[in-house]
């Protein structure tokens, strides 16, 4: 094949060559352009995921920031309940990130446990201490792994 290409006259080897080469370069360029577009892809949704969980999560907290730690918030807390139930309902649940998911989780069995343990339709002061503690583990998994905040302040609550 090389003789083929040695008996070739020096302008056509230089065609030939040039051509190899503005080939080479051509893919080279077209799977660098690849890259940064996926790259562009990745970072557009992962920017349009964190706007639809700040929006989702603002809703969040303001319905966790009802619940209170005090017997006098009993009827706050069951109401949180039911809007918990209908955050959930709107597609809230599926923007959490797993350790965020597992908090919603241990929140929601807390709240429920009313059904269980209550002293009829009140929960006692170790369901509401129980409760608390679901929701600032939720509200801190939040803040520290989905959205990257997190306020010193709020952890000797």
């Amino acid at each position: 094949m090389f003789e083929i290409f040695n008996s070739l006259d020096l302008k056509i080897q230089g065609v030939i060559i040039g051509a190899v080469l503005a080939g080479i370069f051509g893919m080279v360029y077209k799977l660098i352009d690849i890259f940064m577009n996926t790259i562009k892809i990745k970072s557009e949704y992962t920017r349009e995921l964190y706007n639809h969980r700040l929006d989702s999560y603002i809703k969040i907290f303001g319905i966790t920031e009802k619940i209170t730690r005090f017997k006098k918030g009993q009827e706050k807390i069951k109401e949180v309940r039911g809007e918990i139930r209908e955050w959930k309902k709107s597609g809230g649940l599926l923007l959490l990130g797993e350790d965020a998911w597992h908090g919603f989780y241990k929140l929601e069995e807390a709240l429920e446990s009313l059904r269980n343990y209550g002293d009829g339709d009140k929960y006692s002061q170790f369901q509401i201490n129980k409760i608390w503690k679901a929701r600032n583990d939720f509200r801190e998994s939040i803040k520290m792994k989905d959205l990257g905040l997190y306020y010193v302040a709020e952890k000797s609550i």
